[in-house]
């Protein structure tokens, strides 16, 4: 876990002013966002794991899955078998990784000109959401192995680990109105923004229609999450057969891709000359680096 949630949560700033309630593992439950206020996280460790599942989901479902297996309670004898099944996951999701990194490449080179590209940024983010919605079949195989290798007490252990993923997920994406926020505030660029430069990042924001989990990207992923819970908690299990897996991912992936433009169309305009090279640098950070933020669920 090599990535330093000091330099993500320097650089996103993030903080987020809403939740979405809703338990994970009833289809018939309500998306909508309720009004709940979070603070801006005083923990590093949880700030970053909100500024991952807001910008740099490419993997959807099955990336949740990667991340709870790193805290499944598991007997020692069994962890290096987990630990190859990890990777089996993680090489599914190769390509839409590396189209995620292609997409960040490309606004940090807009960043950079100060100009962006519509045409290459729309086709980087279609990749993104293709390749992620193809996740599932590439994964089925390990995820078989997965569910034939825990014991009952295990698989229910990380079908909760995986629902509380998703609900931070849900929190981090929640739809909050930017200027009601703390987020602008607290987004650290060098020079660091001015109260203008600010003010119009807001401005910027609201006229993007803020990207947003919708009610029916919520309910696809409350609804393909509900299944993987039920067949992996059973006797048997074939996740060639899970409902709505594939799609789950290619809509998690899409909100990840629209919000890291947003974040990109709404502050560039407003940077100056120095601005612009550090944002842009800390955009091809981003782009490189591989690790997942720890977090104990």
């Amino acid at each position: 876990m090599g990535l330093s949630s000091s330099r993500a949560v320097w650089f996103f700033g993030l903080v987020v002013g809403a939740a979405l309630t809703t338990a994970c593992h009833h289809r018939s439950s309500s998306i909508a966002p309720a009004p709940v206020s979070i603070t801006a996280a005083d923990d590093d460790v949880h700030a970053s794991l909100l500024a991952h599942h807001r910008y740099h989901h490419h993997g959807g479902l099955t990336l949740l899955v990667v991340m709870s297996l790193d805290t499944l309670e598991v007997p020692s004898d069994k962890r290096d078998s987990i630990g190859k099944i990890q990777a089996d996951l993680r090489r599914a999701l190769t390509p839409s990784r590396a189209d995620e990194q292609r997409l960040t490449a490309a606004l940090a080179d807009a960043v950079a000109a100060n100009e962006l590209d519509d045409g290459r940024i729309g086709a980087a983010t279609a990749e993104i959401v293709s390749d992620a919605s193809k996740a599932d079949a590439a994964s089925a195989a390990a995820l078989n192995r997965l569910h034939e290798m825990l014991t009952p007490g295990e698989r229910a252990s990380l079908v909760q680990k995986v629902s509380e993923q998703a609900q931070v997920w849900r929190r981090a994406n929640a739809d909050v109105p930017p200027e009601h926020s703390g987020w602008v505030d607290s987004l650290r660029i060098e020079p660091p923004l001015t109260e203008v430069q600010q003010d119009a990042v807001r401005a910027n924001l609201v006229a993007l229609a803020h990207a947003r989990v919708t009610t029916t990207t919520g309910h696809a992923v409350a609804n393909a999450l509900s299944a993987f819970g039920d067949a992996f908690m059973s006797d048997t299990f074939d996740a060639r057969n899970l409902d709505g897996f594939g799609e789950a991912n290619g809509r998690m992936a899409a909100v990840g891709a629209a919000h890291l433009v947003a974040l990109v169309q709404a502050v560039s305009p407003v940077l100056t000359a120095s601005q612009r090279a550090f944002f842009a640098s800390e955009l091809r950070y981003h782009a490189t680096h591989d690790d997942l933020p720890a977090v104990i669920l």
